[in-house]
């Protein structure tokens, strides 16, 4: 992560980490029960690097197994939640991402702040092309959003019909289908560079090699700060 984008480097967004902890103390019962187990007191904690050293981290295991998704709800009923987005079970349990109206109206300014950080997503026009699995979606306020999930076929219409009347196209995929996609357009004969590609990567991990192989790919420049310009 760039330094610019640290929460410690950036006093507003340390601020605002430590409300939302706050907040989260308030409202979860059942993450009060986690800081007293832990030996922590939310009083104690005052910034950061406060929260990533003491308190305790979270897994499928002290919360999807232990507390009920009612409580894990913080006192929204089940029927009032605007959204539900499901892990994909692969560690043999599932979890759930709750969001409330509220929160999912709240959630495109929220993408649109950090990409605009990363890709400057608020002043260049943008093609968010949203390749994620498992009907993982996301809103935005000012890119336009085309979700394919993982066909690649799809993907690479829309960035042939859409992509030239955009400053830049945005992919965001998983390591296993950026690979798949780029071997499909290669087979295709796509031709990369007529657009300013940027990509996004979730759920899997990648290593450099990975990174260094889909910019050759794409045409994108691996220097210092560009690698954190093209890849987010």
């Amino acid at each position: 992560m760039p330094d610019d984008l640290c929460p410690e480097a950036d006093p507003a967004a340390g601020a605002a980490l430590l409300d939302t902890f706050q907040a989260v103390v308030a409202r979860m019962p059942w993450y009060r029960t986690l800081l007293a187990e832990a030996g922590v007191s939310p009083h104690e904690i005052a910034s950061p690097e406060d929260i990533a050293r003491r308190c305790p981290r979270l897994s499928k295991q002290n919360t999807f197994e232990r507390f009920s998704l009612q409580d894990l709800a913080a006192g929204t009923p089940l029927p009032a939640l605007a959204s539900v987005l499901t892990s994909s079970g692969h560690g043999g349990r599932f979890s759930f991402g709750l969001a409330t109206r509220g929160q999912d109206a709240a959630a495109a300014e929220a993408i649109d702040h950090a990409l605009d950080a990363a890709f400057a997503v608020r002043t260049r026009t943008t093609l968010a092309v949203n390749c994620l699995p498992m009907g993982v979606t996301f809103a935005s306020r000012c890119m336009t959003v085309a979700t394919t999930s993982v066909r690649e076929d799809m993907a690479l219409a829309l960035i042939e019909a859409f992509g030239p009347a955009y400053a830049q196209v945005l992919l965001v995929a998983d390591p296993l289908f950026l690979k798949r996609l780029t071997d499909v357009a290669a087979r295709q004969g796509v031709d990369w560079h007529r657009h300013r590609m940027q990509v996004v990567v979730g759920e899997e991990v990648f290593g450099e090699h990975f990174r260094t192989y889909m910019a050759q790919h794409l045409g994108l420049a691996l220097g210092a700060r560009a690698q954190h310009q093209a890849f987010a």
